[in-house]
């Protein structure tokens, strides 16, 4: 059983804790244990959908499902820019100056390219649920999302989704188009847009 001390974060269902004996993990705990289902279904869809391809690099690394002292949580890569701190979210990384908005747009364009290419469903993208992974000191960049990937439900849609891939991409091009809306929306309340 692996005790948590060091909360990092917190969303709306799940709060983010450092794994005590290993930095380079988190471990994702939900607050209500009916919402365990997104967790499994999160790795899952990892497993199944992103590990493998050229987008997982804008995906934390899933490891499963572990057991902890505030009951089960999902092990997760933490996400660390090249000199070892955790990165920071969008709207840290935008405010700080850290990086640009017309380089996150850029990086954004290939990211949503990259998605709809592969089918890959993200149905929260809030800028809460991205993080800026920085890969030198030369200003070099990921977008990492964190959270909101994969079905929000599993029924026969999502199941005909996942099995055939045209309708995985006319589904991922549609999620993409209302993500990109709330996204720049969500930007703007809180400044992080230029």
């Amino acid at each position: 059983m692996i005790e948590l001390s060091k909360m990092i974060g917190q969303g709306e269902l799940r709060e983010v804790y450092l794994h005590a004996e290993d930095k380079t993990l988190v471990i994702k705990i939900d607050m209500d244990p009916r919402s365990a289902v997104y967790s499994l279904r999160e790795h899952s869809y990892f497993s199944s959908f992103i590990a493998g391809r050229a987008i997982a690099t804008h995906f934390p690394k899933i490891f499963g499902m572990v057991e902890t002292t505030r009951g089960p949580g999902l092990l997760e890569e933490c996400i660390r820019d090249h000199d070892g701190t955790i990165s920071r979210t969008l709207v840290e990384s935008l405010r700080s100056g850290l990086i640009d908005y017309e380089a996150f747009e850029s990086a954004l364009d290939r990211l949503v390219r990259l998605a709809v290419r592969d089918g890959i469903m993200v149905r929260d993208f809030s800028p809460t649920n991205i993080l800026i992974r920085r890969k030198d000191e030369d200003g070099a960049f990921d977008i990492v999302i964190i959270d909101g990937f994969g079905p929000e439900r599993m029924n026969l849609k999502t199941r005909l989704r996942l099995a055939f891939t045209f309708l995985a991409r006319q589904h991922s091009r549609k999620l993409w188009k209302q993500n990109l809306v709330f996204l720049h929306e969500k930007l703007s309340q809180v400044g992080g847009r230029r």
